[in-house]
């Protein structure tokens, strides 16, 4: 279990809460509290200092500890430890990395209940969500159209010279006609028009407004066949090989979940294969739960099952 500490700052009127903005790529606009890993030998709350020290040039003098929390992150096994404390003086842009930013304090940015601690430091528990919204204002998730043919017919090139799997996009792989693919899919939400070894599914793509590429393609199936409730799931998706290691995958999931929410779905089965940590991890970053693994005989796997409840 790796561990983290950061400080949760407000400013005097506990009005706005200090966050760090990420200025380079991949990772350009990703809000981060303050903070970072505890080293060898290091308290805690020593680490949140240092951190905050390191990114931002603020001193322990300059800060009123008022509570510990700890946020359990599914990235990368990650516990972390928040020491929310008040600043007293205004601060400016300070890093070569990172930007320093005040933003407006919300309600719901962190529901948490409150109960009595040790010392004078309140304690707080909470499972943290990620937020990530400013890093992909440049995305859409959308159904695919004839506008995106060409996008469609690189994506499909791209795994095929990779040798990689296309989950969550239908017959993509057999389907050399992007054309018929689109119309494919708009049909396959109709139960009248489904192949019968399929189930009604709709079909979705993350797309970047700013060059128009399809980074990632996903699948809702609306119901579970004995196949599908032992190996395949509700849900498969990819994301393009030259797009990995962006989150993609983590936000295209959460955007489906929203989708299945507006269906009044109250639980989705998410599987992935057992070797195939990116995946778990995108599973266990959208709250899903590990119920078992199962043999699939014909591609010779283990699968892992996790549940989404909504």
């Amino acid at each position: 279990m790796k561990k983290s500490n950061v400080i949760l700052v407000y400013d005097e009127n506990k009005e706005k809460i200090l966050m760090c903005k990420r200025k380079k790529n991949p990772y350009k606009g990703l809000l981060n509290l303050v903070g970072g890993k505890v080293e060898k030998n290091e308290t805690g709350e020593h680490a949140a200092y240092r951190e905050l020290y390191e990114e931002s040039g603020i001193s322990s003098k300059d800060i009123v500890l008022t509570h510990l929390m700890d946020m359990v992150y599914h990235l990368d096994d990650l516990t972390v430890e928040v020491y929310m404390g008040v600043l007293f003086h205004h601060v400016e842009v300070y890093g070569e990395e990172n930007e320093l930013c005040w933003i407006d304090k919300n309600e719901n940015f962190f529901d948490m209940s409150i109960y009595a601690g040790e010392g004078n430091i309140g304690h707080m528990v909470k499972v943290a969500e990620d937020y990530h919204d400013e890093l992909f204002d440049d995305l859409l998730f959308i159904k695919p159209d004839e506008s995106y043919a060409a996008e469609i017919a690189a994506y499909r090139q791209e795994f095929l010279d990779a040798n990689d799997s296309m989950d969550g996009t239908g017959n993509l792989r057999e389907c050399e006609d992007p054309l018929k693919w689109i119309s494919q899919s708009r049909d396959y939400e109709d139960a009248s028009k489904v192949p019968s070894h399929w189930v009604t599914c709709e079909q979705y793509i993350l797309v970047r407004k700013n060059d128009q590429r399809i980074a990632g393609m996903i699948q809702l199936r609306h119901e579970l066949s004995e196949y599908l409730l032992n190996y395949g799931g509700h849900v498969g998706y990819s994301v393009r090989p030259s797009e990995r290691r962006k989150g993609y995958a983590t936000l295209m999931l959460s955007k489906l979940m929203e989708v299945c929410r507006e269906k009044n779905m109250e639980r989705v089965l998410v599987t992935c294969l057992k070797n195939n940590e990116a995946s778990r991890k995108t599973i266990l970053k959208n709250g899903g739960v590990y119920e078992d693994e199962r043999f699939e005989t014909d591609e010779n796997e283990y699968i892992e099952r996790y549940w989404i409840t909504l």
